[in-house]
């Protein structure tokens, strides 16, 4: 998790082991998936092995806005950068292929989660829920039961659970929606998060804007 300070600093983070690393690319080659990995300083790097890995990283670049560096071995890149913060695989379907690493990879060495045109290997330590969790308690001093929090994807749903009110954007998937205390009227494409504040602001009576008395809504 990083501040919003500038320059930004990270307030806590965990790679994947080397090991895990390893296990991850080993899978990801073996399923003749595209990999990426990121790394806590520096680019992130892929090597795609053919025209349609190539065509899913394209995909997956214009979906985050991130452009990742080409390289021929990802395995050396490992030995020269440490291990990742995480591994993406650009798959055909997330929910499928998440499904497959699961149960092919030890959960006490990588957690893995489906996403909208990929998934996502990180540490066991690492959840949106526990990086919520630290920032409030260790970094805010924010109860949990006062935070809202919106989410749309299987990654979400720790987080969802954990705060005092988690929504479901409309666009959401159905086990996030299920999830959740409720579901927001809008998608992440028409400002949901914003327009659910701006309503927040409304309701208490606060200017859009406006200072939050002692931090807090």
């Amino acid at each position: 998790m990083m501040s919003r300070q500038e320059p930004p600093r990270a307030l806590f983070a965990a790679a994947l082991s080397a090991p895990a690393a390893r296990a991850v690319l080993a899978f990801c080659r073996d399923a003749g998936w595209c990999a990426s990995c990121c790394f806590a300083s520096g680019p992130s790097m892929a090597s795609p092995a053919d025209a349609e890995q190539e065509r899913r990283l394209r995909e997956f670049e214009e979906l985050e806005g991130t452009v990742q560096q080409r390289v021929a071995d990802l395995g050396e890149a490992l030995a020269g950068g440490g291990p990742p913060l995480k591994v993406v695989a650009m798959v055909p379907d997330p929910e499928a292929a998440a499904a497959a690493a699961r149960a092919a990879l030890p959960a006490e060495l990588v957690h893995i989660i489906a996403a909208e045109v990929h998934i996502e290997f990180i540490s066991p330590e690492v959840s949106k829920g526990q990086a919520v969790a630290r920032l409030c308690g260790d970094v805010l001093g924010i109860p949990l039961a006062e935070v809202l929090a919106f989410g749309d994807n299987s990654n979400d749903l720790e987080m969802l659970r954990l705060v005092g009110e988690g929504v479901a954007m409309a666009n959401a998937k159905e086990a996030v929606k299920s999830a959740a205390d409720r579901v927001c009227a809008w998608t992440n494409d028409e400002e949901g998060v914003a327009r659910e504040l701006e309503a927040l602001d409304a309701l208490v009576g606060r200017a859009p804007g406006a200072p939050v008395p002692g931090g807090r809504l």
